[in-house]
């Protein structure tokens, strides 16, 4: 069982690399590869945490809202398909009494929306990785292997390319009204330029978590 677990993750990480070679001429592709040879899972993991942590701290010094905020272990939740991205936003808000209103400030509305884009299209691409993995385990023993492979990937990595490609305009949308927003009533912008370091580091974790998991 665990040698098809590894065969089956073998298949993702080509998967997830050639993803970043289509995409090699992102700088951050490049250092979520140089990342996952660097740390384990865990480690990884923590430094996502770590990400989320600082965020929020700041965050906290520029808004008083309460805003419905995901753990890495929510968002992983999402990915394996246990849940939708909308139980676990239900979930959040059921346990911590957190309500969405319009008195919360455009920071606040942005913030739950970016999380909200971010935990659909991690949804999307777990989707994804089990099609992949699915399409692979159909295949018969003569067609695995590197030809199995090199197939699947094929098949898919256009598609993981156009979900990432997506959700980063949906975030420079999302981002852009915010900047609008805090122009129009005089307040500083570099919230965003620290909201868009922030999801562009996680990017590059979240990629190296899912290439160390499989490797490992």
């Amino acid at each position: 069982m665990k040698k098809t677990i590894k065969v089956l993750g073998a298949v993702f990480i080509v998967f997830i690399i050639a993803v970043c070679g289509l995409l090699f001429w992102q700088r951050h592709n490049l250092m979520s590869l140089l990342t996952a040879t660097q740390y384990s899972s865990d480690e990884i993991a923590e430094k996502i945490e770590s990400n989320k942590t600082a965020v929020k701290q700041q965050l906290n010094a520029f808004m008083q809202d309460d805003i419905i905020e995901l753990t890495h272990e929510d968002e992983e939740r999402i990915r394996r398909g246990e849940v939708s991205a909308e139980q676990v936003f239900e979930e959040i808000k059921a346990k911590n009494d957190t309500a969405e209103n319009d008195a919360k400030s455009p920071v606040a509305k942005s913030i739950e929306q970016l999380y909200k884009v971010k935990a659909t299209y991690i949804g999307k691409l777990g989707e994804l990785e089990r099609r992949a993995i699915a399409d692979y385990k159909s295949l018969s023993k003569e067609k695995r292997g590197l030809a199995g492979q090199k197939y699947i990937i094929s098949k898919y990595i256009k598609e993981a390319a156009d979900l990432e490609k997506e959700c980063d305009g949906i975030v420079d949308g999302i981002l852009n009204y915010l900047k609008q927003e805090l122009e129009s009533t005089g307040e500083d912008t570099q919230i965003i330029k620290n909201i868009k370091k922030a999801y562009e580091d996680e990017k590059v974790l979240k990629k190296s978590y899912y290439l160390n998991s499989y490797r490992q």
